[in-house]
C-alpha cells in the first residue's frame, strides 16, 4: 500500500508539472497513512527523477531535523490541515499560474460555473492573507477550507484535498481551470452568477457538497 500510495505521488506531481501546473515551482503532493504517518514529495522536485524510496515518510509528530527549510514549512502546512479534517487523506498544493494569478487579487471564484460546486460549496474561497507556515496563515487556510475540498491560497495559489492524490490533482486542474475561466469573464464584463438554489441543484447532482453546507 504504502509503495503504490508512495508511487501515486510521483505521477501527480509529474503530470502536474507536464501540464504546466508548477509552473516555475514544483508542486507538493502528500497522503496520510493508517496510523497518521505522513508521505510527502521532495519540494525541489517535478517528479522525473523519482523513485517511491524518494517520497519522504514522516511518523505522527515525527522528527524533521535535516529537512529543508521549504520542506518544513509545508510540513506545517499539510499536517494542521491533515489534524483539521479528519476526512482529507490527500493534500495537493500548487502555484498554478491561473490559481496565483487569481489568489493575488484576494477574491473567491463565485458560482459562476457549474463545476465550482465540484470543490463542495457554492464557491471556491481565498484565504485571508499571512506569511507562509505562520500559526495565522495555517487558520485562514483552514477557514477557507471550511466545508470545502480546495481554496486559493492569497497571493500565492492554491490547495486542494481529497481521498486520493489523483483526485486531489484532478480538482486543481478544476481550480486551475476556473481561475482562468473567471479571470477571462471578468476582463469582459460582470459574470452572471448561478443562484443558491441553482447550486443546490448542482451540489445534489454531483453529490459533491461537503457536510451540507448551505453557501
Amino acid at each position: 500500500m504504502e509503495r503504490d500510495l508512495s508511487r501515486s505521488l510521483i505521477q501527480v506531481v509529474l503530470e502536474a508539472s507536464q501540464s504546466g501546473m508548477s509552473d516555475g515551482t514544483p508542486g507538493i503532493a502528500s497522503a496520510r497513512l493508517p496510523g497518521g504517518s505522513l508521505l510527502i514529495t521532495p519540494p525541489e522536485s517535478t517528479g522525473a527523477d523519482l523513485i517511491a524510496d524518494d517520497i519522504i515518510r514522516i511518523g505522527p509528530g515525527g522528527d524533521t531535523e535535516g529537512f529543508s527549510d521549504r520542506l518544513n514549512r509545508e510540513l506545517v502546512l499539510h499536517r494542521h490541515v491533515y489534524a483539521g479534517r479528519p476526512d482529507v487523506r490527500s493534500i495537493m498544493h500548487l502555484d498554478s499560474p491561473a490559481a496565483a494569478a487569481l489568489a493575488s487579487l484576494r477574491i473567491d471564484i463565485p458560482a459562476f460555473h457549474e463545476t465550482v460546486a465540484l470543490a463542495g460549496g457554492h464557491s471556491i474561497r481565498c484565504s485571508e492573507y499571512a506569511i507562509f507556515s505562520s500559526r495565522q496563515f495555517i487558520d485562514a487556510v483552514l477557514a477557507a477550507l471550511t466545508n470545502r475540498r480546495a481554496c486559493l491560497l492569497a497571493n500565492h495559489g492554491q490547495l486542494t484535498v481529497a481521498s486520493t492524490p489523483a483526485q486531489a490533482l484532478m480538482l486543481a486542474k478544476n481550480v486551475e481551470a476556473l481561475s482562468g475561466r473567471y479571470l477571462q469573464a471578468t476582463a469582459a464584463g460582470k459574470p452572471a452568477l448561478l443562484s443558491p438554489h441553482e447550486m443546490d441543484g448542482v451540489l445534489e447532482m454531483l453529490g459533491t457538497a461537503v457536510n451540507s453546507e448551505p453557501t
